[in-house]
């Protein structure tokens, strides 16, 4: 590396790429520049190979080192817009993409696929449907793997119901800096009206991380007084910080005081009658389920009047989330599939029922969603059967992640999380009057 340094960057996705950027001396104004950006591709080829959970957010920062050096070679610019393409900054991933294009039309076999991805994300849906069809065109079939077919043809339906959704009036705000942070927060259950519990993989250093070096789930909570949410809090936190485990918030039966938490303690990953009484999270008794193999239930909603339990039900194989439902009758539920009027060739999650039970709120990654989940209503009719799900529309979804849908008792409130840009990192908690 006397004369040069070599950027290598291999990506498992489309197609397996093997490229590398050589970057010389007489590129730079000064010896200084040429060793900082040799250095900044070291370090971030070391970070690619990491496996952390953050190594492509964490390689970023040393390409664009290099960027701001040398910006004119196209697979450099390419490597960053895929990179962005993996953080939650994805959207910013269009003009390196574009550039690298610019520069070089033949960068990659994936270009135009990859243009269109980023295109979907900064919402210009007829943009993101031509580079498909150039993606098409440009490849054979079976030179795409089925993964990256099943992605194609989900983007464009999104592509599609993007170009006709509704948009409604509703004001959507942040919950603001006492509440999200630049981790993921979300999956907020409110307790009467004036206790928010929700679920955060916030950094903290007392909290240990898992094996990916992604912080654990911990619970935080936070009061309703004088008209304002205030600064969250980890719920028992002395305890909370000894725990190598996720613990998390699902739901709160108001009729039984109870609360149901999330906890892979062991690795089992299990449901929980839970009490939180004194500042303290006791796991009191799991929730039966007919056993399945490769089977998680990681989300559920009580609907008591009507003896109903649904379910989130996640299958390893088929890797795929549905929604499930099972009478409360019996000891050990028994959850069936909730049907093709709800569930979808995609991933369905997040769900909520509103107390007379004839209500369904629920986020799904099919439908007509407009990209990743969006939040969906459906109503039982006078057969007791769940009709046509609704988009809630926009500004409620976006092309980004919306789930957990909740509401207030008197349901003239409603919250949810999402991903999407603007906010303080990852995913953050909104609300909205209704």
């Amino acid at each position: 590396m006397r004369n040069a340094f070599l950027l290598f960057f291999l990506l498992h996705s489309l197609f397996s790429l093997s490229q590398s950027i050589v970057i010389k001396k007489e590129d730079f104004k000064t010896i200084n520049d040429y060793n900082k950006a040799g250095n900044a591709i070291l370090n971030g080829n070391g970070e690619l190979n990491s496996n952390s959970v953050y190594k492509y957010s964490n390689a970023l920062k040393y390409y664009l080192i290099v960027d701001s050096l040398f910006s004119n070679d196209p697979f450099l610019n390419y490597v960053i817009g895929l990179c962005y393409l993996e953080t939650d900054s994805s959207y910013k991933s269009l003009k390196y993409l574009i550039k690298s294009f610019n520069l070089d039309s033949t960068i990659s076999k994936d270009i135009h696929f990859k243009l269109g991805l980023s295109f979907h994300l900064n919402s210009m849906p007829q943009k993101a449907l031509s580079e498909f069809y150039s993606f098409r065109n440009l490849n054979s079939k079976r030179t795409i793997s089925q993964d990256t077919l099943k992605k194609l043809e989900r983007i464009e339906n999104n592509c599609m119901s993007l170009q006709y959704i509704d948009t409604n009036a509703y004001l959507i705000k942040n919950m603001g800096e006492l509440i999200n942070t630049v981790s993921d927060d979300y999956d907020c259950v409110l307790v009467e009206d004036s206790l928010l519990f929700f679920t955060s993989k916030r950094k903290n250093n007392y909290i240990k991380t898992d094996e990916y070096f992604q912080n654990y789930e911990r619970i935080y909570y936070s009061k309703y007084e004088n008209k304002k949410w205030l600064k969250s809090e980890m719920f028992d936190s002395t305890h909370s910080m000894t725990f190598n485990h996720n613990i998390a918030f699902v739901n709160y039966i108001p009729e039984t005081k109870q609360y149901i938490l999330y906890s892979d303690k062991n690795q089992n990953s299990d449901l929980y009658y839970s009490e939180l009484q004194n500042e303290k999270i006791k796991l009191k008794k799991k929730l039966l389920f007919l056993y399945e193999p490769e089977v998680l239930y990681k989300d559920c909603m009580f609907d008591l009047k009507n003896r109903i339990l649904y379910v989130s039900r996640f299958d390893y194989k088929a890797m795929q989330s549905d929604i499930y439902v099972s009478s409360i009758n019996n000891q050990v539920f028994e959850p069936v599939s909730t049907g093709d009027s709800i569930n979808t060739i995609y991933d369905e999650d997040g769900i909520f029922i509103t107390d007379n039970g004839n209500t369904m709120y629920f986020s799904s990654q099919g439908h007509n969603s407009i990209g990743g989940y969006d939040i969906f209503k459906s109503v039982k009719d006078k057969d007791g059967k769940w009709t046509k799900p609704e988009n809630l529309g926009f500004p409620v979804n976006t092309v980004w992640d919306e789930l957990f849908y909740k509401e207030t008792n008197d349901g003239k409130k409603a919250f949810f999380s999402s991903n999407r840009p603007g906010g303080f990192g990852g995913m953050d908690l909104y609300e909205f009057d209704k």
